[in-house]
């Protein structure tokens, strides 16, 4: 019998990606193991079933949702750790970049709204932080969408 660098450890949360959307994440923790076999319990709630290990480059998988095509490899390489709660202060980073809030109630509001976020966005970028401009963008929509049915309106009062 082969030693492989990686095992799945008893009590352990491991993760993995599903194939076709990165941001469905499956979790499921080690019940118990033999040397050829592992108990899983997803974080989802299924009841836990047993799926034979396979080695893959030193590193003990398996397929918890069974063998088809695009099935999640759950890797012993991939432990869970739970992310910190820490509040997004929109300091320029990539793992915080700066938002700008585009919510306001009038279309006056939302115009004066969209040139200080501009002006903002501005001394942003040239300070070189991580910048949100799917906000910029939102809020330029909303100022494109109250100019355009201001105009309609125009045009049906006449």
């Amino acid at each position: 019998m082969n030693s492989y660098d990686i095992k799945f450890k008893v009590g352990t949360t491991y993760f993995c990606r599903s194939i076709g959307d990165y941001d469905c994440v499956y979790k499921y923790e080690i019940v118990s193991r033999t040397p050829k076999t592992v108990t899983i319990q997803s974080k989802d709630c299924h009841n836990p079933v047993r799926r034979k290990i396979t080695v893959w480059q030193g590193c003990e998988t398996i397929r918890p949702e069974g063998s088809y095509s695009m099935a999640p490899i759950l890797g012993a390489d991939k432990e869970w750790v739970e992310p910190e709660d820490k509040p997004k202060t929109g300091s320029g980073t990539h793992d915080d970049p700066v938002r700008y809030s585009f919510k306001a109630d009038t279309p006056e509001e939302r115009k004066t709204l969209h040139k200080r976020n501009m002006e903002q966005f501005r001394k942003d970028a040239q300070a070189g932080k991580v910048l949100s401009l799917s906000d910029l963008i939102c809020g330029a929509e909303n100022v494109h969408m109250d100019n355009y049915n201001k105009m309609k309106n125009k045009q049906e009062e006449k």
